[in-house]
């Protein structure tokens, strides 16, 4: 079995890194694909923080008028790009002692950090780098593209000797279908348990309701 002489420092990659570089060539790729793209990830969440434009300087300043509902996802995810840019451009300045040419704005940030990329894929915290340059990126989409479906519990299987929990998919309307409910060892529901199902949906719909708003 052979060893890759110089593996990519990226988790859980296999690939040989790139010369002088700590990273392979593809982990580089998909970090400076994400790092690119950031500042309009960065602008797309802007426009789902409020149905206004002032959300973000009254979140800042610690006021909130009446009537103003933030989401706190998409301001929390802003904010971190904004510290993680920051971070890594503070890092790039102190130790290749370059002029800062940057501000404390994500388009900014990432311009800067794509002219010293390479220096930064060179640097032993490489795989730091690539790591939360992803993560930003995958947050971000999770916040602008958030899951539809649901999964709920209704309980034991009915079928003889199964001793699996029964899962229904709950589509963002609310809606159900036969085909979505199940347990884990195959058992689909029959036609004479779809009134029964529709019941346990609806009480397993109102439980994680008060529950929710119990926390």
């Amino acid at each position: 079995m052979t060893t890759t002489e110089n593996p990519c420092d990226a988790l859980d990659c296999q690939n040989a890194s790139v010369p002088g570089h700590r990273i392979c060539m593809a982990c580089s790729d998909k970090a400076g694909t994400e790092l690119v793209g950031l500042p309009r990830l960065y602008e797309e969440l802007e426009r789902t923080l409020t149905l206004g434009r002032t959300g973000m300087r009254e979140r800042i300043s610690g006021w909130r008028p009446n009537g103003i509902s933030l989401n706190e996802p998409a301001v929390n995810i802003r904010a971190e790009m904004v510290e993680v840019l920051g971070a890594w451009a503070k890092l790039v300045v102190d130790e290749l002692g370059v002029a800062p040419g940057y501000h404390r704005q994500v388009r900014k940030l990432a311009g800067f950090l794509m002219v010293h990329f390479d220096a930064l894929m060179a640097h032993p915290a490489a795989s730091d780098f690539v790591e939360e340059i992803n993560d930003l990126a995958g947050a971000a989409r999770g916040v602008l593209e958030p899951s539809n479906e649901m999964r709920l519990d209704l309980g034991p299987c009915a079928e003889q000797d199964c001793d699996r929990a029964v899962h229904a998919t709950i589509k963002g309307d609310g809606e159900w279908s036969p085909d979505q409910v199940g347990c884990e060892a195959g058992h689909t529901v029959r036609p004479d348990q779809w009134l029964l199902l529709g019941r346990r949906i609806e009480r397993a719909q109102q439980n994680i309701s008060v529950s929710s708003h119990a926390a």
